[in-house]
């Protein structure tokens, strides 16, 4: 006999609840069983409301970090004007 357990979607509220729960140091396995669903999915939810770059931020030293691409001139070929 097999078991498959049901994925249920959380809603709006039971999400941001999730992230304010794991922002508090809860660890992803208290999280599936509170809210009854995979430890996997928990972690699709954290990943998909970009919770994990946050912490990642947050947990790094190097307070200063620029999130904007370096803006250079891109690189052109010298183009002759005899068809070559």
């Amino acid at each position: 006999m097999t078991f498959q357990r049901v994925q249920r979607e959380l809603s709006a509220e039971e999400i941001a609840r999730l992230r304010a729960l794991r922002a508090g140091g809860k660890r992803l396995k208290w999280l599936a069983h509170e809210f009854g669903i995979s430890h996997q999915t928990v972690s699709r939810y954290l990943r998909d409301s970009g919770a994990a770059l946050v912490e990642a931020m947050q947990a790094s030293p190097v307070r200063e970090i620029e999130v904007e691409p370096r803006r250079e001139p891109m690189p052109v070929r010298a183009v002759s004007g005899d068809g070559r």
